[in-house]
């Protein structure tokens, strides 16, 4: 009987024991989330953001919101917003944490000491609900890697890592969608080069992963160096936005372009693109999509593989090949 009652006590005793283990480690969890709240810049997520603001000195404000399921770049230009890019860029702002508060009520003095005053680069956040809040970042530390930065209309400084700052950063060509068609290379039926020279190369899907070529015979179309076209145009991003609204395409070689090309998909829509005269400096060409307004820069590699004949989409034999 005594071995039982003895058994018993130590059951209850563990039982107590491991309660008050639990209640300690769930406060010290409690204690250790709410340290990290505190070391958070803002209170909400990056999912509560409807749009925010880039304000850079010397530059125009680049301003960005959601509409629906997609970003809009709204300043300085109106175009589709990068959502991946945009995404990424809130992500890493919305939850950057603080690294230590320098001054709980600093002076305007210090304001202007630590280039707080007339800052150089500024970010407003416009959340879903409640107000907008706006981090000024201002002069970087001693030791180059803590910058200073306050809340506006708030009296306290704070030091953050300055790869927040960096991060923060951004241009409107960062926000923007840089694609250059908005389609898939697998659901391309037809593909029609047209050379300023004369020299086209027509190359249709007569069935589901068989492409002839014009002029050639059936079968010899190669394959991998077509979709390598193909996919470097839906991959590879507009390099430079260079005109917006041109007065003259004719500035920029695209009032009779070098090449045109026409893609033609599954549904039977239309996507083309002009490319237009080479801009040495940045390593380019001029292109227009349709019936688009604006002129953007394509990356070199992307022109020098295009066709410039039948032949060069002629699938070489084994015996030939190397």
């Amino acid at each position: 009987m005594r071995l039982f009652k003895k058994t018993v006590f130590w059951v209850l005793m563990l039982a107590v024991l491991g309660g008050l283990f639990y209640l300690i480690d769930r406060k010290s969890e409690e204690k250790k989330a709410a340290t990290e709240i505190q070391k958070r810049l803002f209170a909400f997520s990056p999912s509560d953001i409807m749009g925010f603001t880039i304000t850079k000195k010397g530059a125009q404000p680049v301003s960005v919101k959601r509409e629906g399921e997609v970003w809009l770049v709204t300043s300085p230009v109106n175009a589709p917003g990068d959502a991946k890019e945009v995404d990424e860029y809130l992500d890493k702002l919305v939850s950057a944490k603080l690294d230590g508060v320098l001054f709980e009520k600093a002076p305007e003095e210090k304001f202007k000491e630590m280039g707080l005053f007339d800052p150089d680069l500024s970010v407003e956040l416009i959340p879903a609900s409640g107000e907008s809040r706006t981090i000024v970042f201002g002069d970087t530390g001693p030791t180059h890697n803590i910058s200073f930065a306050a809340i506006k209309n708030e009296p306290r400084i704070i030091r953050i890592n300055t790869d927040i700052k960096t991060d923060a950063d951004k241009a409107a060509y960062d926000m923007r969608d840089k694609t250059i068609l908005a389609f898939e290379p697998t659901r391309i039926r037809k593909l029609d080069i047209k050379w300023t020279d004369g020299n086209r190369v027509v190359v249709e899907q007569t069935s589901e992963g068989k492409w002839n070529t014009l002029g050639l015979p059936d079968g010899r179309t190669d394959f991998l160096r077509l979709m390598e076209v193909l996919v470097k145009f839906k991959k590879t991003g507009i390099k430079a936005f260079i005109d917006e609204d041109p007065l003259d395409l004719g500035l920029y070689g695209l009032k009779t372009p070098r090449v045109r090309l026409l893609f033609v998909d599954e549904k039977g829509v239309k996507h083309s693109t002009y490319i237009g005269g080479r801009d040495k400096e940045r390593r380019g060409y001029y292109a227009v999509n349709g019936e688009a307004k604006n002129v953007f820069l394509l990356e070199e590699d992307i022109v020098d593989s295009i066709p410039r004949s039948i032949g060069d989409l002629e699938e070489k034999n084994e015996g030939t090949k190397g």
